[in-house]
């Protein structure tokens, strides 16, 4: 469960990632492959989290929502502020940091 945000933050914080994800529209054939690139990982993670909840190790009756949820904590930090307000990418201590209490935030509701 640990490494899965783990791929998600390294995916989603390459500068090409950020600079596609601003403007798309510029270079749509660099985009496609990042789009299946990201929906690939977030596929991965939807997996993990639906055979979790089928084992009864995550109590979710909803594991699509489950995952949104996740996902949505990890890019809240390491993914839109980057993207949308111009910070800085994270270093990779922060990355720890953000993934680390999303999955803790995470598992303390669903585990």
């Amino acid at each position: 469960m640990r490494d899965a945000p783990g791929a998600k933050r390294r995916s989603v914080r390459q500068r090409g990632a950020i600079c596609i994800a601003r403007h798309p529209h510029r270079r749509p054939g660099r985009s496609r492959p990042l789009t299946a690139l990201l929906g690939a990982r977030e596929h991965a993670m939807g997996a993990w989290i639906r055979a979790a909840a089928a084992d009864g190790r995550l109590r979710t009756p909803d594991p699509a929502f489950a995952t949104q949820q996740l996902e949505s904590l990890i890019k809240g930090a390491a993914f839109w502020p980057q993207v949308a307000m111009g910070q800085p990418p994270l270093d990779e201590a922060k990355e720890v940091a953000v993934a680390e209490s999303a999955v803790e935030m995470f598992l303390g509701y669903y585990g």
